[in-house]
């Protein structure tokens, strides 16, 4: 247990060094704040479906048509998913230089964040603020306020690319045999996932496939007739993709949940080995979350218990997290 715990409070302790990626000589930002996407409709109408239906435009690279691209979300305000984002960057040149890198940001993000993660080798591609209107009738203020940073996941389906690598922000590769997956074959309207844990679906946190529009359009129209949980991105891809995903070894898409999965009743005794290749930090707290009450509280006896009990905080990637930090700080 006191092992445990030593783990677990290095981990968040590595959550207040990260807020610390502040990075100096920063790019200069664009002049102007992208526009909103034409005129407003409201979302899940056959005429708001029909208006974002188009390719997304990105800044900087040439022939994106025939380039796979490594992709993220960073959303708009939450500084948990951007600070993750800029942390995935960091392994993403490492494990996978010379790809083009991608990170969807949702219009009306600050300039600060925007340097931030441009500066982190990301280019940015804006996409609209979808809220109320997309979350639907049933869509309550706790579930939009955990979700609403989310919704625009599912315009990396709509990017220019020939082929996509999709990582979450809270992903982190820790193996150069990330190189198998990017260049895995497959038909082109398949997708690569891996099981999510011990729950009997895949998770959409890793994602390898080619954008299509015709998929884009297929997640708006189910959204249109979905509510709460069912419009999650990972609900959209399972759906759509039914019959056609090729399934790829855990350790690529690693959730290593200490205790019980969300969703389920038992504790998963599926667990990452120390191959892993790509960490998924899912649930609650995120390694990047620098709040001073996480950090005091794992700093307590009995911890664990309290703070990482039943999320992604498995012991092999807090090791392998840990190690890390250890061995290269000044990374941080």
């Amino acid at each position: 247990m006191a092992l445990l715990w030593l783990l677990c409070a290095a981990l968040l302790d590595f959550a207040a060094v990260g807020r610390g990626v502040t990075i100096h000589h920063e790019r200069q930002a664009p002049a102007s704040e992208p526009g909103q996407e034409g005129h407003y409709l409201q979302a899940r109408s056959p005429g708001w479906i029909q208006n974002v239906s188009h390719v997304l435009h990105v800044e900087g690279i040439q022939n994106p048509e025939e380039q796979t691209a490594v992709v993220t979300f960073a959303g708009k305000k939450n500084v948990e998913y951007m600070d993750g984002a800029v942390m995935l960057g960091m392994s993403v040149q490492k494990h996978l230089p010379g790809y083009p890198m991608v990170a969807l940001a949702i219009i009306g993000m600050r300039r600060k964040f925007q340097s931030l993660l441009r500066n982190a080798s990301w280019s940015l591609t804006f996409v609209p603020n979808w809220d109320w209107d997309y979350c639907g009738p049933d869509c309550d203020s706790d579930f939009l306020g955990r979700w609403h940073d989310s919704f625009e996941k599912i315009n990396a389906f709509r990017l220019p690319f020939k082929r996509v690598l999709f990582l979450d922000s809270d992903t982190y590769i820790f193996s150069s045999r990330i190189q198998e997956l990017v260049k895995r074959e497959m038909p082109d309207d398949h997708i690569a996932l891996a099981m999510d844990g011990c729950k009997d679906e895949f998770n959409s946190g890793v994602m390898l496939y080619r954008p299509r529009l015709s998929v884009f359009k297929q997640m708006l129209e189910l959204v249109s007739t979905r509510k709460r949980e069912q419009i999650l991105d990972q609900n959209l891809v399972n759906e759509v993709y039914r019959g056609r995903v090729q399934e790829v070894p855990r350790e690529f898409n690693c959730v290593d949940t200490m205790g019980v999965q969300p969703g389920l009743r038992r504790a998963c005794q599926t667990h990452c080995s120390a191959r892993a290749v790509v960490a998924h930090f899912t649930g609650h707290p995120k390694p990047t979350a620098a709040k001073r009450r996480l950090l005091e509280l794992v700093r307590r006896p009995g911890a664990p218990a309290i703070a990482c009990t039943n999320t992604n905080f498995g012991l092999p990637i807090v090791r392998k997290v840990v190690g890390v930090l250890l061995r290269h700080p000044q990374a941080l």
